[in-house]
């Protein structure tokens, strides 16, 4: 059983969550969120590995399939870049 994530350092689930906050739309990107979230948790490695296989193992087959991982990559990405404020400009 997998405990609750909780964010480690200075980061808090406040200040996460203006990072995905997309002023234009007025919406935030959900997965994005939770693959930020789940990195920046103070949970164990093996824990934050089975959440995101869990949560991009979209049509549970327990296996990922190369656009699943293409697609959690991304957002994993994404989701540091828009934590730390990085820019693709």
């Amino acid at each position: 059983m997998m405990k609750p994530f909780l964010c480690s350092g200075t980061l808090t689930t406040t200040v996460l969550l203006l990072k995905f906050f997309n002023l234009h739309l007025g919406l935030i990107d959900v997965i994005e969120f939770f693959c930020g979230f789940t990195i920046f948790s103070s949970s164990r490695v093996e824990d934050k590995i089975r959440f995101l296989f869990e949560f991009f193992d979209m049509n549970e087959n327990n296996y990922l399939e190369e656009c699943d991982i293409q697609f959690m990559f991304l957002s994993c990405i994404n989701a540091v870049a828009k934590t730390f404020a990085f820019t693709d400009e």
